[in-house]
């Protein structure tokens, strides 16, 4: 397991001084504490798991790349938005959201080992993150500003051209769109019927005989957004 957490730079020493103290006073190697990432995208990448805020630009991130996340929403945010936000990923089975006040619960550390523990459910969380993910999103923003122009009675040749590739174009993108809208329904049909085990009711493993654990090299990162 290794957990890559950014702290944000105002927090940073803090969080550092807990996690040694914490540790017995040396921070662990397999936690990194960090107070910013420049490039926020490859270290969501690199995720198997990320655990963060549920802002606009964070869901845009993690459907874009296809992550699956424990999504926290900021309680004070204007009209609650990132609970919306975070559950519209968790019914389409790319995320599972807790709340604030669940971050000092035995419930936090419960889901996380759940999550991980499970990398079946992970795949059809992240197979369901990318099919909320829209890649296209600059262009098509470039796309409305051209046809307000158009309205205008500019560009008359430019709109004309447009006109037709975007008829071409969605022509093609009906064709891929029932199949993809019908994907996504069974992902998270899927994600939603997955067991999970009770925490004050713990589920009996069979026994086996004991075999030789063969030796695994894991490198799991795991991204806090703050």
């Amino acid at each position: 397991l290794r957990v890559l957490h950014i702290a944000g730079p105002t927090e940073v020493a803090q969080v550092r001084a807990a996690l040694t103290k914490e540790a017995g006073g040396e921070e662990p190697t397999w936690y990194r504490v960090l107070d910013y990432v420049e490039n926020m995208g490859d270290a969501i990448a690199a995720s198997d798991l990320v655990v963060s805020r549920s802002g606009a630009t964070t869901i845009a991130e993690l459907t874009v790349l296809g992550r699956p996340a424990l999504l926290v929403p900021y309680p004070y945010a204007t009209g609650d938005h990132q609970t919306l936000n975070a559950q519209s990923m968790v019914d389409a089975g790319a995320a599972w959201r807790l709340t604030d006040a669940d971050l000092d619960k035995p419930l936090f550390g419960d889901e996380l080992a759940r999550l991980l523990s499970d990398p079946a459910r992970l795949r059809t969380m992240s197979e369901a993150s990318l099919m909320v993910g829209r890649p296209g999103a600059a262009e098509e923003l470039v796309e409305v500003a051209m046809e307000t122009a158009c309205r205008s009675g500019r560009n008359t040749d430019v709109c004309e051209q447009m006109a037709a590739e975007r008829a071409k174009a969605e022509a093609k993108a009906a064709k891929a769109a029932g199949a993809k809208a019908a994907k996504a329904v069974r992902l998270a049909e899927a994600a939603r019927a997955a067991p999970v085990a009770s925490v004050s009711e713990p589920v009996p493993v069979p026994e086996a005989e004991p075999k030789p654990e063969p030796e695994v090299e894991s490198a799991l990162a795991q991204v806090v957004e703050v």
